[in-house]
């Protein structure tokens, strides 16, 4: 495989969490929230990377989105 550019996004992200009752959603990369791991160096932290990023926004509207952004990128 080539991989031409590499997009390693570390937004906050809400998605479906199957494993609790108390929090059936959550957020990855939530602001002000103590995480195991920090996001790596070269990872998107900025929110205006992406004009089409909205605090909040679903996993599945963000593939939605980056895939017609980065279409856009790319001759058809």
């Amino acid at each position: 495989d080539v991989i031409e550019e590499f997009y390693w996004v570390a937004l906050p992200l809400t998605t479906q969490n199957s494993l609790s009752q108390y929090q059936p959603e959550w957020q990855c990369w939530e602001p002000d929230v103590e995480w195991v791991r920090q996001p790596p160096q070269d990872a998107i932290t900025d929110p205006d990377f992406f004009s089409f990023y909205q605090p909040g926004m679903t996993f599945e509207q963000f593939v939605r989105e980056f895939a017609e952004w980065f279409s856009q990128k790319r001759p058809a």
